[in-house]
């Protein structure tokens, strides 16, 4: 019976309270009451860290949506209204001329709308006047008003129910003319005027609730449309406080579809950030660059120029800040004056016994605080006591050996024994599963098999399953070896040192087979060129049983002169109907001229 020494290793999860002040110390203040929790392989390590300051300068971020276009920056968007193209229009004059055009700038797809249009007129008897509604690019007529008017005076007179199927800028012109005594139509005026039919929604953003001091971050904008191929959408936000825009920029945008857009920003120093989405629409008319406002939405940003930076966390004793093993922020990012922290320890190479846990945190102006600890109890909950095996083993023989286990689990868990080569890593074989509760000793039983000739090095490990991890975990191990040694071997090989061709080119090969099997089994003897690694030889099958020795033979025929480098291996056939190398010899034989 071989005595095993053991190595002992404890698990457990653990809560910290720790307080960081603006000037860097943390208080020694702790409450955690750890109880081991048996087959973690790690300690969660969780703290709350916290800067007795508050210097977030607005309470939480916010965002608004679109709303009225009041709000909208007028000095930084281009004026989209047009003036009559009669210049005179308040002049003594004869006739009709088109004063003013009411329209929107921006329609919705299919969505209905109305063109009116304001007109002067002067005329000494009743004439007939026609207003027309056209596209222009296109000189495709859209509605025709005839009417009647007579003296001096204004009138407006309403284009309604129209409507854009497809997405398009059109350039429309409302035309007006009358009719002369001899009823000829007299052109007399004409306005020129854009309507842009699109689908845009801003459907929401996506923004960090606070951001550091001088930080850059991202504003996320998530949008859909339906736009003409290679339209341009402009993205700008408009910072409130400083009235000036501070990042935009085209979008080609085409079709029918949803899309995110970034835009990025850097925070100021101390400020709030009071900011405004817009989307405009940018197009050229009449020698000038319009701008139709498609939404906006205001939202602001918390700013802080004071958080905490950093949190580690040492083992059994301090060393100095900045070199102990670093934590995680739990929500992803350092950025606040409270931080929660964790990190997992690992458990592996503490030995049985106490240990302590210190934690401590470092703010943005690089302070570190004072650290605080906690006290580890470290236990095992499964080990290996003793093993029981043989020096040595056949190949490809079960060998039988068992393992002593004590253990102590707080609730049942399922338990085993599981063999690795130590110089691969490869699993050789598993124990059946055991569920254990309590304490107490349990033994195990495997009947692994040899896997190749001489040493062979092993790992056997206690091995127990974690439910909440889903994984197998083993926290003890125990280091052997044995002998691996061939069932069959090859003794008393016979063979020429020379063969000449002159004479005779056949040779005989012989020899005998040692066995020890337990069943009956066929071996047979193959003779190989090492050279070529072709056969040039097998014996028939020969039967084996028990133990004992057997003859063979190989009759050859030497093919050409100079040395045949040659290799005389034995070979069982298994279970599976399989040929299995057991043992070979190598020699060689020298070929004269003929």
């Amino acid at each position: 019976m071989k005595k095993i020494a053991i190595a002992i290793v404890v698990v457990v999860a653990l809560m910290l309270q720790v307080t960081v002040y603006a000037s860097g110390p943390v208080t020694s203040d702790l409450s955690a009451s750890p109880n081991p929790t048996y087959g973690t392989p790690y300690v969660a390590l969780t703290a709350d860290l916290t800067i007795n300051s508050d210097p977030i300068l607005k309470a939480a971020s916010s965002e608004t949506n679109a709303g009225e276009i009041a709000g909208v920056p007028k000095a930084e968007v281009a004026n989209t209204s047009n003036s009559n193209s009669n210049s005179n229009s308040y002049l003594d004059f004869s006739g009709i001329i088109i004063e003013d055009v009411d329209r929107p700038s921006l329609v919705d797809l299919n969505e209905s709308f109305n063109v009116t249009v304001h007109m002067r007129y002067n005329f000494s008897s009743e004439t007939v006047v026609e207003l027309c509604l056209v596209d222009y690019v296109k000189w495709v007529p859209i509605d025709l008003k005839e009417i009647n008017l007579s003296g001096t005076g204004n009138g407006s007179f309403v284009f309604d129910g129209l409507s854009i199927p497809i997405p398009e800028k059109v350039i429309m012109a409302t035309l007006v003319g009358f009719k002369n005594e001899s009823e000829v139509l007299v052109p007399s005026d004409a306005f020129y005027f854009p309507i842009i039919a699109l689908n845009f929604s801003i459907d929401s953003l996506v923004l960090p609730s606070t951001v550091k001091s001088n930080e850059t971050f991202n504003v996320t904008i998530e949008t859909s449309y339906n736009v003409a191929p290679m339209t341009n959408i402009t993205l700008a936000i408009y910072d409130w406080d400083i009235k000036k825009y501070h990042t935009g920029g085209w979008r080609t945008l085409t079709g029918n579809d949803s899309q995110s857009f970034n835009l990025s920003l850097t925070a100021p120093q101390s400020e709030a950030m009071d900011l405004a989405l817009f989307a405009y629409f940018p197009y050229e008319f009449v020698n000038e660059t319009m701008y139709v406002l498609l939404g906006h939405r205001n939202f602001s940003i918390n700013v802080t120029d004071y958080w905490i930076a950093a949190a580690e966390y040492f083992v059994d004793s301090l060393g100095e800040d900045g070199t102990g093993i670093s934590m995680s922020a739990s929500d992803g990012a350092f950025d606040s004056s409270a931080e929660r922290v964790t990190a997992r320890v690992p458990t592996d190479g503490l030995a049985t016994g106490s240990h302590t846990l210190y934690v401590q945190g470092m703010d943005s102006q690089g302070n570190w605080g004072n650290a605080t600890s906690v006290i580890l109890d470290v236990t095992c909950p499964i080990s290996i006591s003793d093993m029981d095996y043989p020096a040595e083993a056949m190949l490809y023989n079960p060998f039988p050996m068992t393992v002593n286990t004590d253990y102590y689990f707080g609730s049942e868990t399922k338990a085993k024994i599981s063999l690795y080569n130590r110089d691969t890593g490869q699993l050789l074989a598993s124990s059946d599963e055991k569920a254990l509760s309590g304490s107490g000793g349990e033994q195990f039983r495997l009947d692994p098999l040899t896997g190749s000739l001489g040493v062979l090095n092993l790992t056997v490990r206690a091995e127990y399953y974690l439910d909440d991890e889903q994984k197998w975990v083993s926290r003890d191990s125990s280091d052997f070896s044995i002998n691996v040694t061939s069932p069959i071997s090859i003794i008393n090989l016979q063979y020429p040192e020379t063969v000449n061709l002159k004479r005779s080119n056949f040779f005989i090969v012989n020899g005998d087979l040692n066995y020890f099997v337990g069943v009956k089994t066929m071996a047979k003897v193959r003779l190989y060129d090492r050279d070529t690694g072709n056969v040039i030889g097998d014996t028939l099958e020969l039967t084996l049983t028990g133990t004992g020795s057997m003859p063979f033979r190989l009759d050859l025929y030497a093919r050409s002169a100079g040395a045949m480098n040659l290799s005389a291996r034995a070979y069982y056939l298994d279970d599976t109907q399989n040929w299995i190398f057991c043992d070979s010899s190598d020699f060689s034989i020298s070929v004269g001229q003929p």
